[in-house]
């Protein structure tokens, strides 16, 4: 933290296209260049900074432009051009907004649409053109809905499917039907 780190306690790294090594903080996101660090952080009353200081995860999209997960402050956009953040949240008046605010993880798929993993609201798929968010919960005594609400982890692999790692087992998305074959929980919902 002497260094100019904003907190020794680190969540995801990502170097960028460009070479910079970004850091996802619990206060704040960290660029470094090879010689310092530029610290972002919350900025009360700004609408273009960041909303909220604890980050999970970072990812790059195509146009190189940085999307991250955050607590309390929902998904933001950096975007490289204006060096200016860009905010999707929770909104209760607005069913397409994002399920929740506390985002644990988020991916980026071939589409470039973004997967949301919240804490305990389910999946988010975010049309960054729209910012509009579809839903996936977990549905009691239904096998294809996702396994739990509380997602820990994505993955799209070679075939370009979607597995989300959940606490109640791993999902797997099915595009065709849009629903969810799920592993590692039996019938009862007791786990593996």
């Amino acid at each position: 933290m002497r260094d100019g780190l904003s907190q020794s306690t680190v969540m995801s790294i990502l170097q960028d296209s460009q070479g910079y090594l970004w850091l996802a903080t619990e206060s704040g996101l960290d660029r470094y260049d090879g010689y310092s660090i530029r610290a972002y952080r919350r900025e009360r009353g700004n609408a273009r900074g960041l909303a909220s200081d604890y980050i999970w995860k970072i990812a790059e999209d195509a146009r190189g432009d940085l999307w991250l997960a955050t607590v309390g402050g929902g998904v933001a956009r950096w975007d490289r051009r204006t060096d200016t953040f860009q905010q999707f949240r929770h909104d209760p008046a607005n069913p397409d907004s994002l399920a929740s605010d506390a985002v644990r993880t988020l991916l980026i798929d071939a589409r470039g649409l973004i997967w949301v993993g919240t804490f305990e609201h389910g999946l988010d798929v975010l049309d960054p053109k729209t910012g509009k968010a579809r839903h996936f919960r977990h549905r009691k005594d239904d096998p294809r809905s996702l396994a739990a609400d509380a997602v820990f982890a994505l993955h799209a692999d070679h075939a370009g499917r979607m597995w989300i790692g959940t606490d109640a087992g791993l999902s797997r998305y099915d595009a065709a039907t849009n629903d969810f074959v799920s592993y590692g929980t039996a019938a009862n919902g007791s786990g593996f």
